[in-house]
Protein backbone atom coordinates (compact mmCIF):
# COMPACT_ATOMS: atom_id res chain seq x y z
CA UNK A 1 0.00 0.00 0.00
CA UNK A 2 1.29 3.46 -0.92
CA UNK A 3 1.29 6.19 1.69
CA UNK A 4 1.14 9.81 0.49
CA UNK A 5 3.36 11.98 2.69
CA UNK A 6 4.05 15.72 2.85
CA UNK A 7 7.40 15.51 4.65
CA UNK A 8 10.39 13.48 3.45
CA UNK A 9 11.24 12.63 7.05
CA UNK A 10 8.04 10.55 7.23
CA UNK A 11 9.58 8.08 4.75
CA UNK A 12 12.35 7.30 7.24
CA UNK A 13 14.89 6.74 4.48
CA UNK A 14 12.68 4.22 2.63
CA UNK A 15 12.22 4.22 -1.13
CA UNK A 16 9.90 7.00 -2.32
CA UNK A 17 8.80 8.94 -5.38
CA UNK A 18 9.15 12.72 -5.18
CA UNK A 19 6.18 14.65 -6.61
CA UNK A 20 6.64 18.43 -7.15
CA UNK A 21 3.75 20.75 -8.06
CA UNK A 22 4.67 24.03 -9.81
CA UNK A 23 3.01 26.95 -11.61
CA UNK A 24 2.97 27.05 -15.38
CA UNK A 25 5.26 29.77 -16.72
CA UNK A 26 2.75 30.55 -19.49
CA UNK A 27 -0.39 30.52 -17.35
CA UNK A 28 0.18 31.27 -13.66
CA UNK A 29 -3.32 30.00 -12.83
CA UNK A 30 -2.45 26.52 -14.11
CA UNK A 31 -0.72 24.13 -11.72
CA UNK A 32 1.45 21.40 -13.24
CA UNK A 33 3.67 18.79 -11.61
CA UNK A 34 6.83 16.78 -12.14
CA UNK A 35 7.99 13.50 -10.65
CA UNK A 36 10.61 10.89 -11.34
CA UNK A 37 12.43 9.53 -13.06
CA UNK A 38 11.83 6.44 -11.03
CA UNK A 39 13.82 3.35 -11.90
CA UNK A 40 13.11 -0.21 -10.83
CA UNK A 41 15.22 -3.25 -11.63
CA UNK A 42 13.10 -6.23 -12.65
CA UNK A 43 14.08 -9.80 -13.47
CA UNK A 44 14.50 -10.14 -17.23
CA UNK A 45 14.64 -6.36 -17.81
CA UNK A 46 17.30 -3.76 -17.24
CA UNK A 47 14.97 -1.15 -15.71
CA UNK A 48 11.50 0.32 -15.86
CA UNK A 49 11.43 4.08 -15.69
CA UNK A 50 8.44 6.25 -14.92
CA UNK A 51 8.39 10.02 -15.02
CA UNK A 52 6.07 12.95 -15.56
CA UNK A 53 5.05 14.31 -18.93
CA UNK A 54 5.69 18.00 -19.54
CA UNK A 55 2.58 20.19 -19.37
CA UNK A 56 0.27 17.64 -17.74
CA UNK A 57 -2.15 19.00 -15.10
CA UNK A 58 -1.23 18.32 -11.48
CA UNK A 59 -4.16 15.99 -10.64
CA UNK A 60 -3.42 13.71 -13.61
CA UNK A 61 0.30 13.58 -12.79
CA UNK A 62 -0.56 12.76 -9.17
CA UNK A 63 -2.58 9.76 -10.35
CA UNK A 64 0.24 8.65 -12.64
CA UNK A 65 2.86 8.94 -9.87
CA UNK A 66 0.58 7.12 -7.42
CA UNK A 67 0.00 4.33 -9.94
CA UNK A 68 3.77 4.04 -10.51
CA UNK A 69 4.24 3.61 -6.76
CA UNK A 70 1.46 0.98 -6.61
CA UNK A 71 2.78 -0.93 -9.62
CA UNK A 72 6.35 -1.14 -8.32
CA UNK A 73 5.61 -1.44 -4.58
CA UNK A 74 7.16 1.90 -3.67
CA UNK A 75 5.91 2.55 -0.13
CA UNK A 76 5.85 6.38 -0.21
CA UNK A 77 4.76 9.16 -2.56
CA UNK A 78 6.28 12.37 -1.21
CA UNK A 79 4.40 15.53 -2.23
CA UNK A 80 7.15 18.17 -2.13
CA UNK A 81 4.95 21.27 -2.20
CA UNK A 82 6.53 24.15 -0.19
CA UNK A 83 4.27 26.73 -1.92
CA UNK A 84 1.04 24.88 -1.07
CA UNK A 85 -0.09 24.65 -4.70
CA UNK A 86 -1.61 21.16 -4.34
CA UNK A 87 -3.09 20.84 -0.87
CA UNK A 88 -4.41 17.50 0.43
CA UNK A 89 -7.98 18.75 -0.14
CA UNK A 90 -7.26 19.19 -3.88
CA UNK A 91 -5.65 15.78 -4.37
CA UNK A 92 -7.53 12.87 -5.92
CA UNK A 93 -8.49 10.27 -3.37
CA UNK A 94 -6.66 6.97 -3.11
CA UNK A 95 -9.84 5.32 -4.46
CA UNK A 96 -9.75 7.52 -7.60
CA UNK A 97 -6.11 6.69 -8.28
CA UNK A 98 -6.54 2.97 -7.59
CA UNK A 99 -9.68 2.82 -9.76
CA UNK A 100 -7.77 4.38 -12.65
CA UNK A 101 -4.95 1.89 -12.13
CA UNK A 102 -7.51 -0.97 -12.22
CA UNK A 103 -9.00 0.33 -15.46
CA UNK A 104 -5.57 0.44 -17.09
CA UNK A 105 -4.89 -3.13 -15.97
CA UNK A 106 -8.23 -4.28 -17.39
CA UNK A 107 -7.48 -2.62 -20.74
CA UNK A 108 -4.05 -4.26 -20.80
CA UNK A 109 -5.57 -7.69 -20.12
CA UNK A 110 -8.16 -7.12 -22.87
CA UNK A 111 -5.42 -6.23 -25.39
CA UNK A 112 -3.48 -9.37 -24.50
CA UNK A 113 -6.53 -11.61 -25.08
CA UNK A 114 -7.23 -10.15 -28.52
CA UNK A 115 -5.70 -11.97 -31.47
CA UNK A 116 -3.09 -10.25 -33.68
CA UNK A 117 -4.45 -7.81 -36.23
CA UNK A 118 -7.41 -6.84 -34.05
CA UNK A 119 -7.53 -3.39 -32.47
CA UNK A 120 -9.30 -2.81 -29.14
CA UNK A 121 -10.84 0.58 -28.56
CA UNK A 122 -10.58 1.50 -24.85
CA UNK A 123 -13.86 1.95 -23.02
CA UNK A 124 -16.01 -0.03 -25.45
CA UNK A 125 -15.56 -3.57 -24.18
CA UNK A 126 -15.72 -6.43 -26.69
CA UNK A 127 -18.07 -4.56 -29.01
CA UNK A 128 -15.23 -2.06 -29.61
CA UNK A 129 -13.09 -4.70 -31.27
CA UNK A 130 -12.51 -4.25 -34.96
CA UNK A 131 -10.35 -5.93 -37.61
Amino acid sequence: MVQVIDRLEDAGGAEHIQFRPYRSTRDPNRILASWGPHGVDEPGRMASIGQSQLGTPVALEFKRAFNEAVQYDVPFLWVDDPDGLFSPAKRPTRHDAERRHGQKEAQYRLRRRVSPGVVARPGRGRRGLQN
